[in-house]
Formats: structure tokens, sequence, C-alpha cells
């Protein structure tokens, strides 16, 4: 974090919390505090998985976060959460139905405001493939190219989360 000035910080934005004087005040707080948010977009839960979003959601989601003075001129977002995994999209892995829904945000998105930086969803690199519910992530990359390999146009980068897997066994210590 530049030696403790402008950091990063990831922050979940529900589709039920669409306050706009909460997350104004929010992004007010991180321009003062200097720290760069990365909005990741969630949908609701819904028995237990995350609710696939709709694309009247994802032009809700998105005007909203027009709607808002980031405090910096990149505006990062994360196109939802671990994909490979059913449970975060409505109970099954649908890769095709995330391309096409992350295509349309990203469009609408960049619509809205150039300055969106648009970032794929995360995936469980430690996923096993045992469909319907779990997608290894090699799977999931080659399967969102053989679909639609335009996808990786409309994406400026790929969120990652880099942590030990299996069982979480490293520490923050560890090296290599």
């Amino acid at each position: 974090s530049n030696g403790g000035d402008w950091g990063w910080v990831t922050i979940v934005i529900r589709l039920d919390q669409l306050d706009h004087n909460m997350w104004q005040d929010f992004f007010d707080n991180c321009r003062q505090s200097h720290i760069i948010p990365i909005v990741r977009l969630a949908t609701i839960s819904d028995k237990g998985n995350w609710k696939v979003p709709s694309l009247s959601d994802i032009d809700k989601l998105t005007s909203f976060l027009n709607s808002l003075n980031w405090p910096t001129l990149t505006q990062h977002i994360i196109l939802f959460n671990e994909i490979n995994h059913g449970q975060e999209w409505g109970g099954e892995v649908d890769i095709k139905s995330y391309v096409d829904i992350s295509i349309y945000a990203s469009k609408k998105l960049k619509e809205y405001n150039q300055n969106f930086f648009i970032l794929g969803s995360a995936l469980d690199l430690a996923s096993p493939e045992k469909p319907p519910s779990l997608k290894s992530a090699q799977n999931v990359y080659q399967e969102i190219f053989s679909y639609n390999p335009q996808y990786f146009n409309y994406i400026d980068g790929i969120a990652s989360h880099s942590y030990p897997n299996h069982g979480f066994l490293g520490t923050p210590k560890d090296k290599g």
C-alpha cells in the first residue's frame, strides 16, 4: 500500500444494500483516508445460494455505482465471486450465463464511464471438478474461452484469491 498511503480494500455491495448516502459516506471516507475501494458485486442470498443476477439487477447495480462520487479516477469493479462454486451462482455452476451477464454488465458500466475497471470473478483455485456444484479453475477458463472468447475483451483484469489452499494452511509470514 505504498508505505501506508493509498492502500486497497475489497468490499461487497449487495443488491439489497443500495443506500446512496451510506455508500457515498463510505467513498468519502475512503478518499479522506486514502483507500482505493475495489467493489465486488453481489445479489442477495436465496436458500443458501447467491441469486443469479437478472439483466434488471445489473441495470440497477451499474446505475447505482455510476451515481456515486468515487475517491479515485479509476473505479474498480469485480463481477461477482467464485463462479466455479454453484453456491455463488444460484446453486450450480453456469459459466455460459456468467459470461453473458458479465459482458452485459461490462458494456453497461463502460457506457456510463470509461474509468470503470472491470475485473472478472476470482475463482477458487483449489476447487475440484464436480459438476454441477463445483468446477476447477482451469476448466472454467477453458469453458469461457470455448463458449465466447470475446469475454476477455470486455474485462480489464481478473480478480484473484491469492491465499494458500487446501485448508488455508499458510501463514502471513510464509514465502514461496
